[in-house]
């Protein structure tokens, strides 16, 4: 009995000794340590908003005050260059397009340039007479696109209007055909802000014509203006009704955020409503 209690004790001494390891020290490394995390990741910063972004375009109208355009040659039709102005010659009042701009920023902020572009332009004919070829005077817009147009038009004339932070400001802009004569022209165009890398944000746009204060009676007067054409009263009503269709299309092609219609064009378009339905 004796041997086999010894040689029992000696088996199970061997399983025991090939079983886990009773190490006190290994032990409390097994049950007390904790599987090492990686340490959190932080949320990718979000970028600032780029400071001329935070010079936003609150309203775009037409002014109500005029503005003084300087005349500065006299044109003949088809001359390349203009004589120097008559010395009685005064300055041609246009309307001007007022950009009422906000500042949310808490910082001063400078609009760098402005770009204007001019999709189409229409000569609007009288109709019912042939226009004038007289002497037309040079017009010193800050944008002028030449006339007759050939294609479309764009410039960017530099600025440096301030708007201080968390205010608001307007600027004035005066847009036009370089030359105004016995006609009449009617254009669509936008305006972009430039910012100083040199991108561009798009505005507005709108519809405009040259003139102040001119009344649906003074465009009735126009189509009447000059040697008659000799043309038929149903030649006259098409001709009429072709440019409200026109002028209507460029206001109704408004996609842009903000748009103006100058107050002349509306009256142009009732006087030739008139006229088409005579």
């Amino acid at each position: 009995m004796a041997g086999i209690a010894s040689a029992l004790i000696a088996v199970v001494f061997g399983i025991a000794q090939c079983g886990p390891s009773s190490d006190p020290k290994r032990v409390s490394d097994a049950t007390t340590s904790t599987p090492t995390l990686p340490p959190p990741t932080s949320e990718p910063a979000r970028p600032e908003t780029p400071a001329d972004d935070l010079l936003e375009l609150v309203e775009m109208e037409y002014g109500q005050e005029a503005a003084e355009v300087e005349v500065t040659g006299m044109l003949e039709p088809g001359a390349p260059t203009a004589d120097p102005p008559e010395p009685d010659t005064k300055p041609v009042k246009v309307r001007p397009l007022v950009l009422t701009l906000r500042n949310t920023g808490d910082n001063p902020l400078v609009l760098t340039g402005l770009k204007v572009v001019v999709h189409e332009v229409l000569m609007v004919p009288a109709c019912a007479t042939e226009g004038g070829g007289g002497v037309a005077p040079t017009l010193n817009y800050e944008f002028r696109f030449p006339v007759p147009p050939t294609s479309e038009w764009s410039a960017t004339g530099p600025q440096n209007f301030a708007v201080e932070p968390r205010s608001v400001d307007a600027l004035s802009v005066t847009i036009g055909p370089a030359a105004s004569g016995d006609a009449v022209y009617v254009w669509r165009y936008s305006v972009h802000a430039v910012v100083k890398d040199g991108r561009e944000i798009l505005w507005g746009g709108g519809v405009g014509t040259d003139g102040f204060e001119v009344s649906v009676d003074d465009y009735l007067a126009y189509t009447v203006y000059g040697q008659d054409s000799g043309a038929s009263p149903a030649a006259i009503r098409a001709c009429a009704d072709e440019v409200v269709e026109t002028v209507q299309g460029y206001i109704d092609q408004s996609t842009a955020p903000a748009f103006a219609v100058q107050s002349e064009v509306e009256h142009l378009i009732e006087a030739y409503q008139r006229l088409a339905s005579k």
